[in-house]
């Protein structure tokens, strides 16, 4: 063995080695000490030079200007790094995208702002954000939404396709959110909403959140005021919990709500849950609804809706998604007293309103203001300043077009809206609005122990005017029962019998008036198994002697072996081709017209006698005048020849003055009225 040193050991690069290695190492730890106490030192003092580079880091992350103080760039924030973003502002600034005229998106004042990085990351890839806190004193926002679908809540790179549609939070989730006092501005052209709420909220995901710092009540206030669809909106909605709406995570959360509603001249108070702010929202709840007319409810909201009395109902609401399902449980519309199930679907291009109307009651009083009737509040120099009888308010045609309809109909009792006719009972009926045309079908209607059958059709597609046809039938209907003021109490009823009928008309116009005024088509009555007042008979007979015999014994009834009207309408004009009631005293036929266009009538009356009388006077009864005020009178130049003979015999011998008066019947007139009416 050598006693030389081994070259290893005497080899000068090793502690060289060793020595960088060891200085290695104290660069090093100075190193991570250095930075170590500068994060420490930095976030000790809050980071005041980072305030600059987190606006920019979170700008580029959400693809918004976002600034800090008031105002922006003057670092006026405290920033922690560590776990996490966490910024306190005096004023934090999100701006507006780049297509929005609004000042800014949101301004806090007093905010604290948490983000976790991997959440900015998911921001930064167009994903959701969440945000583990926001605290404000107070926020105003301006929130909107375009009609091609863009909104500003939503964050990341701009989409060069055409978005989903977005809830009012579907970009923006929160595990804290705590405001004291806040102004929210939201316009919505999709909704056709502009709207400034005032509110105050502090919520918190129990799964991911602890408690909650600061001193507001848990649960959201707000009060809203602006327009909807063009109408004064005016709300307010009230919740004691958390809204799961604003929360992270999977899966939707109900969220209860005390919610009121004014929105023109209705109503509406919903008590209920709801799991998101948006037309997509899933509600579940009660409701109560009141307004002057049920159309000024429809009308914000776009469904065709009837113009009618003051109305007040209540029942129980779902929405979900495009489709809302409603039951009516009871609604009081001036008299009436209705209910029904109804399902209302935006998932077309033209909403569909399905489901069943019942009832126990329908008055057509409380309907009358659909057609222009006016309602009994009124004042009467308002209802008819004309004096005329039909109703002239113009048809709203273009709301025909706003949705689709497909409704059945049961009601109890219609309420013709007049003491002299009685009820149908019940009234049954299948409504079909189908492209801007409105058919009532399989209308089946009882009255009377008869029934009326058939179908109406309004077609609103021309838009200037409505064409309108009905194919009515009238079967076995009771006519005394049907028309009370036949039956006076205490004598014999004027007119009995069973009436069979059928009327194919047809008609357009704006209104009701209109199309009256150009009705088009034949009407057909039969009148069977009949009696008629024999003291009815010899009044428009004017047979003096007979008339007088009954008064002294009483009234009796004529039986009516057959009387018939077949009426021909053209343009408004309705003219009898043949209108004749046969007795077995005499016949009376019914010449003349009558005028929708015009509402007015020239009617007279004609009796022909089958049997000998003395004390006649055997002249036409005139029924003329307006609608409204028609006068009843007699034709005075067919009386006249028969007045002077009776007077000049009178002077020569008081007996002979009976000659004139005397009528010895006419029994080839009557029997031609009765082949007539028999005739097919």
């Amino acid at each position: 063995m050598s006693d030389q040193p081994s070259r290893s050991a005497l080899d000068p690069a090793q502690p060289t080695s060793r020595r960088r290695l060891h200085l290695g190492w104290w660069v090093g730890g100075l190193v991570i000490v250095g930075v170590v106490g500068g994060i420490a030192y930095g976030e000790h003092r809050a980071w005041p030079w980072l305030s600059a580079p987190t606006e920019r880091l979170l700008s580029g992350a959400l693809h918004r200007d976002v600034s800090f103080g008031q105002t922006a760039g003057q670092g006026q924030a405290r920033v922690r790094l560590l776990g996490g973003i966490r910024v306190w502002a005096d004023e934090l600034r999100i701006g507006s995208p780049q297509w929005s005229k609004a000042p800014f998106m949101v301004s806090a004042e007093g905010a604290y702002l948490q983000l976790a990085y991997h959440d900015l990351w998911r921001a930064y890839r167009g994903r959701p954000v969440l945000v583990e806190q926001l605290r404000a004193r107070q926020l105003t926002a301006w929130l909107e939404r375009t009609a091609d679908n863009r909104a500003s809540w939503q964050f990341g790179p701009p989409r060069t396709s055409k978005p989903d549609a977005p809830s009012l939070f579907d970009g923006l989730h929160f595990d804290v959110l705590q405001l004291a006092q806040g102004e929210v501005h939201y316009k919505d052209a999709l909704l056709a909403l502009d709207s400034r709420t005032d509110v105050s909220l502090s919520v918190r995901d129990a799964r991911r959140a602890g408690p909650v710092e600061g001193d507001v009540p848990e649960g959201l206030r707000a009060k809203t005021q602006g327009s909807y669809n063009r109408f004064p909106l005016r709300a307010s909605l009230t919740s004691g919990q958390l809204a799961p709406w604003l929360l992270g995570g999977e899966g939707r959360m109900a969220w209860p709500i005390d919610f009121h509603l004014n929105v023109g001249q209705a109503r509406l108070d919903f008590t209920g849950s709801v799991d998101q702010l948006s037309a997509e929202a899933d509600v579940l709840g009660t409701f109560k609804a009141r307004g002057p007319s049920l159309a000024a409810m429809g009308e914000p909201l776009g469904v065709t809706l009837p113009t009618t009395g003051t109305f007040d109902m209540r029942g129980n609401v779902r929405h979900q998604g495009l489709r809302t399902f409603v039951v009516v449980k009871g609604a009081e519309i001036g008299s009436s007293r209705l209910r029904g199930e109804f399902a209302f679907d935006r998932r077309e291009r033209v909403p569909m309103l399905s489901g069943r109307l019942g009832g126990s009651r329908l008055a057509l009083a409380d309907l009358g203001p659909a057609v222009g009737v006016p309602t009994d509040g009124q004042p009467a120099s308002s209802r008819n300043e004309d004096a005329r009888v039909l109703p002239d308010r113009k048809f709203d045609l273009p709301s025909l077009a706003a949705m689709n309809a497909n409704v059945l109909i049961d009601i109890a009792q219609m309420d013709l809206g007049s003491e002299t006719l009685a009820p149908l009972e019940p009234l049954k009926g299948h409504l079909v609005l189908d492209s801007s045309v409105l058919t009532i079908s399989d209308l089946q209607a009882r009255t009377a122990q008869g029934e009326l059958t058939g179908r109406l059709a309004l077609d609103g597609t021309q838009k200037t005017k409505a064409l309108w046809n009905a194919d009515l039938s009238v079967n076995n209907v009771v006519i005394e029962n049907w028309i009370k003021a036949l039956k006076p109490e205490g004598r014999p009823p004027y007119l009995t019998g069973r009436i069979n009928g059928r009327a194919l008309v047809k008609g357009e116009g704006q209104s009701t008036a209109a199309i009256l005024g150009s009705l088009t088509g034949p009407v057909q009555v039969r009148l069977r198994d009949g009696t008629i007042s024999h003291l009815a008979v010899e009044g428009a007979g004017i047979d003096v002697a007979q008339l007088l015999g009954v008064l002294i014994k009483g009234d009796e009834s004529l039986a009516v072996p057959c009387a018939r009207a077949d009426i021909k309408a053209f343009n408004g004009m309705l003219t009898p081709e043949l209108f004749v009631l046969n007795t077995t005293d005499s016949s009376v036929w019914v010449q003349g017209a009558i005028s929708l266009k015009d509402e007015r009538m020239d009617l007279q009356a004609r009796v022909a006698p089958k049997d000998f009388s003395v004390l006649t006077l055997r002249t036409p009864v005139l029924v003329k005048g307006p609608l409204n005020d028609p006068k009843v009178s007699i034709k005075a130049s067919a009386l006249l020849p028969r007045v002077a003979g009776a007077v000049a015999l009178g002077f020569l011998n008081p007996v002979a003055a009976i000659v004139p008066l005397i009528d010895p019947g006419n029994k080839d007139i009557a029997r031609q009225a009765d082949m007539a009416c028999e005739s097919s």
